[in-house]
């Protein structure tokens, strides 16, 4: 069945299964009922903290997920609950319902299938079926959101066949015994103004309304619509708002994760791919591309790439560049720096991954490594514009310029890591340790002075990223002592091998 023919309900469906009531709050004095729900979500992001570990064993991880989830669902099922009760807290609670129902979303998304559930497949995203208000949403609306709906252009009515069609003015007679035509569904207008209506009293519900914008969108691909953008829009922000919980608690991009609602994204992303190819008009092409970039899927990653370098250069390429820095995330990153020997991509590249570096947090940590990766292979221009870069963007550029410190000028390094212990990031202790060189005089002494401080300041969460640097025979000496320094013990040696055996045991101590 094609998309647009498929209504809103339809396709919010696809995304929903009824969630079972455990307890109510019916025993519970309201008081009572959110003590409840507010421990049980913060031992839910306790566990969901737990299952982001990654040098924890799978097994270990894995529970963690199950206690997360078993939590978060049963404090859902109890807000859901409360708020029937009383609705004028809806409000007051709606950051509550946020947390708790965009942690459930991540914690379905990291899970295997049937994983959480114990068989079946797991709900990856969408709507719980329960509005915060205790009203149906998406997939249990009567009417209105979800009326039967067409594609836009699409009049219903069948172009004339071998010349059987009536003339102007006239109407053609219904066929004998023609069952009546069915009543006409809602506009495109009507169903986005019921889904902002929906938004406007219940905010806290992130993931459902991502998946109620997807369904729109899926239901109505006409890019030209009006409706089209502004639902595009909507989404954009709540994809971002999902995305940034998850950077939050994970400290991590969640590109790699599956797409959400990939049954919706993919024929989307089709549609804008096909807009954006030459043959159309640059106005129709520019669209495309913005909407890809607002759509936020890695899908298009690869088709943008390629109209990039096919363009070479020009409006539309700058959009395609645009667009891949709307996208942003790991996926992103890595195609980015594969393209390491076509020099024509070389500005794009860097000013792609630059734009991504200055929104900040893990995603522009995560481009920063990127950048830094990619001009170390470049001349000493490219390599100083990105510590220059990279400096400025204070502690989402932090590991990537570690990687460059040793570019630098050396009369300027031991200032750049100085700034980096001041930026906290343990995952810089790595680079910095290769300063730490036993037996140096002058600059060099410097450098490996300021390495100290900077590294002792970050204390025990960097013991992890430095434990590698033992393997560096000019710095083994001084970073096996201030592995010493910072956890107290003494193994038996200094080798790699037996610090991370070490750490193994003792990981949760250095978190």
């Amino acid at each position: 069945m094609r998309a647009a023919a498929l209504s809103l309900v339809a396709l919010a469906a696809l995304f929903v299964t009824p969630t079972p009531r455990i307890l109510t709050t019916t025993a519970l004095a309201a008081d009572d009922a959110l003590a409840e729900i507010e421990r049980l979500a913060d031992e839910g992001e306790k566990w969901f903290r737990e299952a982001g570990d990654t040098d924890a064993p799978n097994a270990d991880r894995k529970k963690a997920r199950k206690e997360a989830y078993a939590r978060l669902k049963k404090a859902r099922t109890l807000l859901d609950d409360l708020l029937d009760a009383d609705q004028s807290r809806v409000e007051e609670l709606d950051s509550l319902y946020s947390r708790i129902t965009m942690m459930l979303f991540w914690v379905k998304k990291e899970a295997a299938i049937g994983e959480l559930e114990g068989g079946g497949p797991v709900i990856r995203s969408g709507p719980s079926g329960k509005s915060p208000s205790g009203k149906s949403t998406g997939g249990e609306k009567k009417s209105g959101i979800g009326g039967a709906t067409r594609a836009s252009g699409d009049s219903g009515a069948k172009p004339a066949e071998n010349g059987g069609g009536t003339g102007a003015g006239e109407s053609a007679a219904p066929p004998e015994n023609a069952a009546p035509a069915a009543p006409a569904g809602p506009t495109p207008a009507e169903e986005l103004a019921e889904i902002t209506s929906y938004e406007s009293a219940h905010p806290g519900d992130v993931p459902g309304l991502h998946d109620l914008y997807t369904a729109f969108l899926a239901a109505h691909p006409d890019p030209a619509l009006a409706e089209y953008g502004t639902a595009l829009t909507k989404r954009e922000a709540l994809d971002r708002k999902l995305k940034d919980v998850y950077r939050t608690l994970r400290d991590d991009d969640p590109a790699e994760l599956a797409e959400q609602g990939d049954a919706a994204i993919g024929p989307l992303v089709a549609q804008l791919v096909e807009d954006l190819q030459p043959g159309h008009d640059q106005a129709v092409r520019i669209r495309a591309a913005d909407y890809l970039g607002s759509l936020g899927s890695t899908i298009a990653v690869k088709p943008l790439l390629a109209i990039l370098r096919e363009e070479k250069g020009g409006v539309i390429a700058d959009s395609c560049a645009e667009a891949l820095a709307a996208i942003g995330g790991r996926v992103t990153c890595n195609r980015l720096i594969r393209m390491r020997a076509d020099e024509f991509m070389q500005g794009y590249v860097v000013e792609i991954l630059g734009t991504v570096v200055r929104r900040g947090g893990p995603e522009g940590r995560i481009a920063g490594e990127n950048l830094a990766e990619y001009v170390l292979t470049r001349d000493a221009s490219l390599q100083a514009g990105a510590v220059e870069s990279l400096h400025e963007a204070g502690s989402a550029g932090a590991l990537g310029l570690a990687m460059l410190v040793h570019t630098a000028p050396a009369a300027t390094r031991a200032d750049l890591i100085l700034h980096l212990g001041k930026q906290g990031d343990p995952r810089t202790a790595g680079y910095l340790a290769h300063f730490m060189k036993a037996g140096v005089s002058g600059v060099e002494k410097k450098h490996a002075r300021a390495a100290r401080r900077a590294i002792e300041s970050f204390g025990k969460p960097c013991v992890k990223y430095l434990i590698p640097a033992l393997d560096e025979e000019d710095s083994a000496v001084w970073t096996a002592e201030m592995l010493r320094r910072l956890t107290g013990a003494k193994p038996k040696n200094d080798k790699r091998k037996t610090w991370a055996r070490w750490y193994g045991k003792h990981r949760r101590e250095f978190k």
